[in-house]
């Protein structure tokens, strides 16, 4: 599990097999996402469910308190890196998915 900033200047949140791209926003709204729910979910058995405009991520109960650590000193390096203005000013990539052939 980790979270990077790509060339594109798009936050990814990386866990297992996913990596999940995220505008600045989506990042910090992620993670108070994850901070408001995590109260909800603590001491729940089950997994923690994390939703996406087109799939959903579930995050192993043993993840769950990592996941928050995780993506709350991501947040803290992004302000204390004073990230947030190079973020912003970075000209949009629009993005091109991978052509793959399969033969």
């Amino acid at each position: 599990m980790g979270v990077y900033v790509c060339p594109s200047n798009k936050v990814h949140l990386v866990y297992g097999y996913f990596d999940i791209c995220l505008s600045l926003d989506d990042f910090k709204a992620l993670c108070l996402k994850v901070d408001r729910s995590f109260s909800d979910w603590l001491g729940e058995d089950e997994p923690f469910i994390l939703s996406f405009c087109c799939s959903s991520l579930c995050i192993a109960s043993d993840d769950v308190f990592r996941l928050r650590q995780t993506l709350c000193e991501a947040l803290d390096k992004v302000v204390f890196l004073d990230l947030e203005e190079e973020m912003d000013a970075a000209p949009f990539v629009p993005f091109k998915p991978v052509e793959m052939n399969l033969n």
